[in-house]
């Protein structure tokens, strides 16, 4: 009787869940003039300042009691199995990450590598970087008469490029 009433329990915490999800990106979506649930992810408007900061904090708070819940049934139902503990374990890290690490306000981190990037932005060819970096090139081709030759590509560039 009790691993029933738990299995109903994850079952309505499951429902709740993929309810709340489509409402909030609904919800998002209509007071965030430019936001795409598609392609943005929820995290980034938990940001420090932002306008859906508290939003964000409540569904993520959600998130997580609703991914514990169905963790915790997941557990009491299955409990003699093997390998339980490592599925509720992760369950929980999701929740934890997903809910809590979206909804905690933040300051937004540039990605390094984006930054170097943009830092090599004004080049408009490889041929203007190039002659910014090595005024003097050449041009050097690699001809094979069989297709499956094309195995020794790495050696013959490791050959011809000096470091």
């Amino acid at each position: 009787m009790k691993h029933r009433t738990m299995v109903r329990i994850s079952l309505i915490a499951a429902w709740t869940l993929v309810i709340f999800e489509i409402l909030t990106d609904y919800w998002f979506d209509t007071q965030l003039p430019g936001y795409n649930w598609r392609q943005e992810s929820l995290s980034y408007l938990g940001q420090s300042g932002s306008p859906a900061e508290k939003g964000v904090l409540i569904w993520g708070v959600i998130l997580f009691v609703l991914v514990s819940i169905i963790a915790l049934a997941f557990y009491q139902t299955y409990a003699a199995r093997k390998w339980v503990r490592l599925a509720v374990i992760s369950l929980f890290v999701y929740g934890l990450g997903e809910g809590l690490g979206s909804g905690l306000p933040h300051q937004p981190t540039p990605y390094p590598g984006y930054a170097r990037l943009q830092a090599l932005g004004h080049y408009k060819s490889l041929r203007n970087f190039k002659e910014k970096l090595e005024p003097h090139w050449q041009m050097m081709y690699l001809v094979y008469s069989a297709p499956f030759d094309l195995i020794y590509l790495p050696y013959a560039l490791e050959q011809v490029i000096q470091p």
